[in-house]
């Protein structure tokens, strides 16, 4: 179930940059680095929850959840230093689409590990 929720948004993604012929706010770094790069490395974290689940015990799939935390925050603020300092993008517009992005995939991510851990 996962997998499609995440085959949707890429395919939203691929959708939104090919229409991308707006002015400042579909601008295509927008979709990259605001949605698109999250949403991958979201999807990655799932694979790597997935495999430790199938391999390991709960207790190690509550642990790398902790410290994916940390490296989520920190992955976060580099792409809001990337996204606005380097390729002066809006703060406005980019916090707001990475935010919100982040914050979809951090529910999507909990609900995930809470069902196969049932």
């Amino acid at each position: 179930m996962f997998k499609y929720t995440y085959m949707i948004y890429f395919i939203f993604n691929g959708i939104t940059i090919l229409c991308s012929n707006f002015y400042d706010l579909f601008d295509i770094k927008y979709v990259v680095f605001g949605s698109l790069i999250p949403s991958i490395i979201s999807y990655i974290n799932i694979l790597i929850i997935q495999y430790l689940k199938l391999k390991y015990n709960d207790s190690i799939v509550l642990k790398f959840n902790m410290l994916q935390f940390v490296f989520k925050t920190l992955f976060m603020l580099l792409m809001t230093y990337l996204g606005v300092k380097i390729l002066y993008l809006n703060s406005g517009i980019f916090v707001s689409i990475l935010c919100f992005t982040w914050f979809l995939f951090h529910i999507i991510e909990g609900l995930y590990t809470k069902s196969i851990s049932n």
